[in-house]
């Protein structure tokens, strides 16, 4: 199940990958197989029950997790500062293997997304606060901001059903092939995107949905634009984005944080 919550703030942990080919060949045949993957995620997953497709995800987690590859070793890495030990704290190989379980959890779900009913889609969630966003959308636009947690394609799609819109941004992937199925399965939700090209016109495109009356969602713990402001974050100083804060001050609408899990 995914819960929703406005103004609240939920800790977060949670670990981001990106793997680099080494020759233009071999990013060809790995952009071909990520390619298949996908594919094979959106189009045949639902041949078999949901309860073997979890079953099947969980399997690659597990499998994924014992090879210990670099991303399992930075997500160690990541819990470790969070829970201000070591990363050889007995604690933090379970919970990392919990991390990746969750991770590939979200895959499968964001896989049978585009499938689901309404009723199974709303049914599935509850909402805690969002009267307080509802409120707010009665007298024009309003922003929110949260972290990579949960399931916020899941939390998107209902929230745009919920509330009657929602706007927000795609960070581009590769390949592209992939790319263009995750914004076809969000927009097929009811989600506005607009793609991330660095070619400016991102916040103007924003504060005229926030001024046209609708819901703009921004994720707030990640700087993808390197343009953020200093924060101290589990003891450390990082850069965190202020696009959501920048846009409620600039449009006068309210600010909401809020969490899916």
């Amino acid at each position: 199940r995914v819960g929703f919550t406005c103004c609240r703030f939920n800790d977060h942990c949670g670990s981001t990958h990106l793997v680099r080919s080494q020759t233009v060949g071999a990013k060809s045949l790995k952009s071909r197989l990520i390619d298949l993957v996908f594919w094979l995620g959106w189009n045949a997953l639902w041949l078999m029950p949901s309860r073997l497709s979890f079953y099947l995800f969980d399997k690659t987690a597990q499998i994924t997790w014992r090879r210990e590859v670099h991303s399992i070793k930075q997500l160690e890495l990541n819990l470790s500062r969070v829970l201000e030990c070591s990363p050889s704290d007995p604690r933090i190989r379970p919970l990392s293997l919990r991390a990746m379980q969750s991770y590939m959890r979200y895959y499968c779900e964001t896989f049978m997304l585009s499938k689901w009913t309404d009723e199974q889609l709303i049914g599935r969630v509850r909402a805690d606060n969002s009267n307080q966003v509802v409120d707010a959308l009665k007298s024009g636009g309003a922003v929110l901001t949260l972290p990579h947690l949960g399931n916020w394609d899941w939390a998107g799609a209902w929230a745009a059903r919920y509330f009657g819109s929602l706007c927000t941004v795609a960070e581009r992937l590769r390949p592209e092939g992939v790319f263009q199925k995750f914004l076809k399965a969000r927009e097929s939700r009811g989600i506005t995107l607009m793609p991330l090209t660095g070619e400016g016109g991102t916040y103007e495109y924003l504060r005229e949905h926030i001024n046209e009356g609708r819901l703009v969602a921004l994720l707030g713990d990640r700087d993808v634009a390197r343009s953020g402001m200093g924060n101290l974050f589990f003891g450390h100083r990082t850069s965190l984005q202020i696009g959501a804060a920048l846009l409620a001050l600039d449009t006068g609408r309210p600010l909401f944080t809020c969490a899916p899990w």
